[in-house]
């Protein structure tokens, strides 16, 4: 058995895993807002209660996180969550818990959970895409999470894009940050066949298409799995991130790549779980 903890910014999510890969409970509750140690207590409080709900005794945990752990220093960098910043966090959370703990980026939990449990089984190496608000990015290679010498590897958001960076124009603030509208107002148009709507996807697809584009000079990886709420709306970009693609400098790596969708609504908290033991 397995604990999986998905720590966002408004909730946070628990699932127990049993060996089988089968969700024995899961619950979920509001974060505490602003309170370091209320927020390590909210998540020990629901690890326990999953756990009594599951049947099972103490377990493993595995939780997922904005942000992440800096291997250098220990402590929490990066996070949406700011009260969590500068602190030992899973140090302090291990200490409570009393068990083993592993701790990761959400997006690295989310590529992690589509390797093990999802449309990523079967591969070598993967690059997971979050595209939400942000553009998050998990890495597996050769079979193992990467996350670099400083936990910053996979932040492709971050590099430097037209008069930004790519996180500016190819996740879901595409919308909002470049053309003032509301993404979900957006995406029910073009639901909608409305042309306008439809336009702007056009573009975002040529946004993300470069970013992958980059992507693939520095990894050559043979599978892309989009996942985020933006994801949903890959039929009305499909055809224009490819667009993008076709300049990609070498054909055999296009030829060989495949770009999908992930299916699973749990990928991250799933993937969190799988940090304790890699099976689903």
């Amino acid at each position: 058995m397995r604990i999986g903890v998905d720590l966002g910014g408004t909730k946070i999510e628990a699932i127990a895993l049993d060996d089988e890969g089968v969700v024995r409970a899961r619950l979920r509750r509001p974060a505490p807002q602003g309170d370091y140690a209320n927020t390590i207590a909210a998540v020990v409080e629901l690890v326990g209660e999953v756990e009594r709900s599951a049947g099972v005794g103490p377990s493993p945990v595995g939780l997922g996180m904005p942000g992440g752990i800096s291997p250098a220093t220990g402590l929490v960098k990066g996070a949406n969550s700011t009260w969590l910043i500068g602190h030992p966090f899973d140090v302090d959370l291990a200490a409570v818990l009393r068990r083993p703990l592993k701790v990761a980026n959400d997006a690295n939990c989310f590529a992690w959970g589509e390797y093990v449990c999802g449309k990523g089984r079967g591969n070598n190496s993967l690059i997971g895409l979050t595209i939400g608000t942000g553009l998050g990015a998990g890495i597996v290679l050769n079979g193992r999470l990467y996350s670099g010498a400083s936990g910053a590897a996979g932040e492709f958001g971050m590099v430097d894009y037209l008069d930004k960076n790519y996180e500016y124009y190819a996740s879901g603030s595409f919308f909002l940050n470049v053309h003032g509208l509301d993404g979900q107002t957006v995406f029910e148009k073009a639901a909608q066949k409305d042309p306008g709507a439809l336009q702007l996807y056009s573009d975002f697809g040529i946004h993300l298409g470069n970013a992958i584009r980059m992507i693939l000079y520095t990894y050559d990886t043979d599978l892309i799995l989009l996942g985020g709420s933006v994801s949903k709306a890959w039929p009305f970009f499909r055809a224009s991130l490819y667009q993008a693609l076709s300049s990609h400098a070498f054909a055999r790596s296009l030829h060989k790549l495949k770009i999908d969708i992930s299916e699973l609504d749990n990928s991250a908290i799933l993937g969190a779980a799988a940090l304790c033991t890699p099976s689903c």
